[in-house]
């Protein structure tokens, strides 16, 4: 885990390094409403209640948005940002809270594309089954490469990389056949981002 922070310090650092004098900042908004992650490890984990197995699905919602600052550099702009969302699963759900960095690179007129990185504290996680099990907050991280199409107003097109590992309660009154609950997969966003 250690590891893996040092790797997210260095991509951030990386992508703020300043190659050109910023032109100009804006303010600008991301709306996620259509975003789904792709768990491939749910069936890992499950709780037993009543003789019955509960378990997560294998595809969960993120709906997000987030506001920050979109600096202008040549051929593109460097993106810094804060939000908030949720994961809502068939049996488990989060809050998130997130800061991310991102640069955009423009490849054609009017699309940009580029790689971005966040890191997210997910808090009150909550089971939606009928077992009575808790879980701790947790912070996790976001990688991947998004696409915008568009002008001042555009869509944005996000394929990433989540992990975000939660662990069981040890008081949690119904115990799980796992100590952690694992929801890192793919995640596919798309919404709209306004530029002003």
């Amino acid at each position: 885990m250690k590891n893996t922070y040092i790797i997210i310090l260095v991509i951030v650092f990386s992508l703020l390094a300043p190659t050109y004098s910023p032109a100009e900042a804006d303010w600008a908004v991301d709306i996620l409403p259509g975003a789904l992650l792709a768990n491939f490890s749910a069936d890992e984990f499950h709780v037993i209640h009543d003789n019955q197995k509960e378990e997560v699905s294998m595809l969960s919602s993120i709906p997000s948005i987030a506001a920050g600052c979109s600096i202008e550099r040549v051929s593109g702009y460097i993106d810094l940002k804060a939000g908030a969302g949720m994961v809502l699963n068939a049996k488990f759900n989060s809050f998130m809270y997130f800061a991310s960095a991102g640069i955009y690179k423009e490849i054609r007129p009017s699309i940009m594309m580029g790689p971005h990185i966040t890191v997210s504290q997910f808090s009150a996680p909550s089971w939606w089954g009928d077992a009575d099990i808790e879980f701790e907050d947790t912070v996790g991280y976001l990688i991947g490469m998004h696409l915008i199409a568009g002008d001042r107003i555009s869509y944005l097109l996000s394929v990433d990389y989540l992990s975000a590992v939660f662990d069981v309660d040890p008081t949690s009154p119904v115990k799980a056949n796992k100590e952690e609950l694992d929801i890192s997969g793919i995640a596919v966003q798309f919404g709209v981002r306004a530029q002003f």
